[in-house]
């Protein structure tokens, strides 16, 4: 699968040069049908009607065929120019989603990884907010590059019509499927991180609230003791 690229090179070079071939028989052939179709001018007296009908009818079929060859000739090779083309640009286009999600996991995983101290969470919150948002507009990215691939699949669909799916084919699907499967899991996990770090830090300020709460009821409590005591002397 990884080596479609370099097989449809080869293939488009062996159908360029098929092309070439034909077309430098062009004149020969045009040169050879001249000759024929004169020779049955200057001596058609010789021949029967029926002898002369049949020769005209297989000199026009071979100019039909030589047309006809030419025609799909330069069309196939219009095709697989047009397949490269698309192919080529949909594999720089998911080349580059490919290096962003990368990175992008590993920046994930650095997160995953980060202290736990209030301090630390409150930064990675922001941390995490900012990167949700990353991940967010690079939505539209892989809209692109699913389009991209859509072009690759509709060229070969049209010069391939009815046919198994090709190497080409199963390449561009596996790595629409691979991208689509990976931005999602990066998502999701995104999001499961921001409500994580959410919770601890909603749990961390409550048990501060609490704490200075109690520490404000210990320090009045020893006031009125340190009152009560005073009083009493």
């Amino acid at each position: 699968v990884n080596q479609v690229p370099e097989t449809l090179d080869r293939q488009y070079e062996l159908m360029k040069a098929r092309h070439q071939e034909l077309l430098s028989q062009q004149q020969n052939f045009i040169v050879a049908t001249q000759s024929v179709q004169s020779f049955l001018d200057q001596h058609s007296h010789n021949l029967t009607p029926e002898e002369r009908q049949k020769l005209q009818e297989k000199l026009g079929e071979l100019k039909e065929q030589y047309a006809a060859s030419l025609a799909r000739s330069e069309a196939e090779l219009k095709q697989t120019q047009a397949l490269r083309d698309e192919l080529q640009k949909f594999l720089q286009d998911h080349k580059e989603f490919e290096n962003w999600l990368q990175q992008s996991e590993n920046e994930l995983d650095s997160m995953h990884k980060g202290g736990s101290s209030p301090e630390a969470l409150n930064s990675l919150l922001k941390r995490q907010g900012s990167f949700s948002e990353d991940v967010i507009s690079h939505k539209g990215d892989l809209r692109f590059v699913t389009i991209s691939g859509q072009k690759v699949l509709e060229t070969e669909n049209n010069f391939e019509e009815g046919q198994e799916p090709s190497a080409t084919r199963n390449l561009v699907n596996e790595k629409l499927k691979d991208a689509t499967e990976r931005y999602t899991t990066l998502h999701s996990k995104c999001i499961r991180l921001g409500s994580h770090l959410s919770m601890l830090l909603g749990q961390y300020q409550q048990f501060q609230s609490s704490a200075d709460s109690l520490q404000a009821w210990v320090l009045t409590c020893e006031a009125s003791v340190g009152k009560l005591l005073s009083d009493t002397v």
